[in-house]
């Protein structure tokens, strides 16, 4: 076991912060809150449904960063479980 590695998220995140993290810019140019109302509209939940939608807003962010990315729905699952800033 290696010296350290409960630290490495902290580095990580401090390196991400110096060279600038494409999702945080993306976090602060859109203003994704703003779509929620829309969203909501269109993505209604049936009321004999089982387990409560995800929220409509995090799957506008999911979306938008399979496309910027040009990932599959599998590759998009495993980016989301494996890391935790995707």
């Amino acid at each position: 076991m290696r010296e350290g590695w409960l630290f490495q998220a902290d580095r990580r995140g401090e390196r991400l912060e110096k060279i600038g993290c494409k999702l945080d810019l993306l976090a602060t140019r859109i203003p994704w809150e703003s779509f929620r109302e829309d969203l909501e509209t269109l993505y209604k939940k049936s009321p004999l449904s089982g387990r409560p939608p995800y929220d409509a807003v995090m799957m506008l962010k999911i979306l938008v960063l399979q496309a910027q990315y040009s990932l599959s729905d599998e590759e998009m699952k495993y980016q989301i479980v494996d890391r935790i800033s995707f």
